[in-house]
């Protein structure tokens, strides 16, 4: 299988297996976004994105505790804390793995973007508990790019991105900050 077969392949795969994990949580309260979590290279052994869905309660909690600094806590991964407002998974396939497995470098953070853009188009209230304002972005596991507005950006599109600084989510001038 060539590259470009092996990487739409692994998108396909994840299009349709991160629903359907997401389902299997049977979460009951709403959750304000799916973060599809990636690893930036190989050297970290199997590179199958992991999920991470934060509770709207948390993001309340957030925003009342952080105030202006509030998104900064929101969209980034590392900031959220483990508890058991955030929901996690991991994504068990074999044909993904293997997959994955012979193409280590194809499950990378273009490709967590352009599945979690797709999975945007997708209407999650048949999936599980979530928000009027729920998306789906990529999350940079290692933080080796650092650009977690990047991910967010290229994750949601310019439509849902104005909504959510709309509802001041997001910071305007700065991301990260209202």
């Amino acid at each position: 299988m060539d590259t470009q077969a092996a990487s739409r392949e692994i998108e396909d795969l994840l299009f349709a297996l991160i629903p359907r994990r997401v389902g299997e949580l049977r979460i009951s309260v709403p959750v304000y976004c799916l973060m599809v979590k990636y690893l930036s290279g190989s050297e970290y052994g199997d590179t199958v994105p992991s999920l991470e869905l934060p509770a709207d309660s948390l993001r309340q909690q957030i925003q009342k505790e952080k105030g202006n600094k509030a998104p900064y806590f929101l969209w980034s991964h590392f900031e959220l804390p483990h508890c058991p407002e955030v929901f996690t998974a991991t994504i068990h396939d074999p044909t993904l793995l293997a997959i994955v497995r012979l193409n280590p470098d194809l499950a990378n953070r273009k490709l967590a973007q352009i599945v979690a853009l797709r999975l945007n188009a997708l209407d999650w209230s048949q999936v599980t508990s979530v928000t009027d304002d729920f998306v789906v972005i990529a999350a940079d596991e290692t933080q080796e790019f650092g650009d977690t507005f990047g991910d967010i950006k290229a994750s949601i599109g310019e439509e849902r991105l104005a909504n959510l600084r709309a509802r001041k989510l997001i910071g305007s001038e700065s991301w990260y900050h209202l």
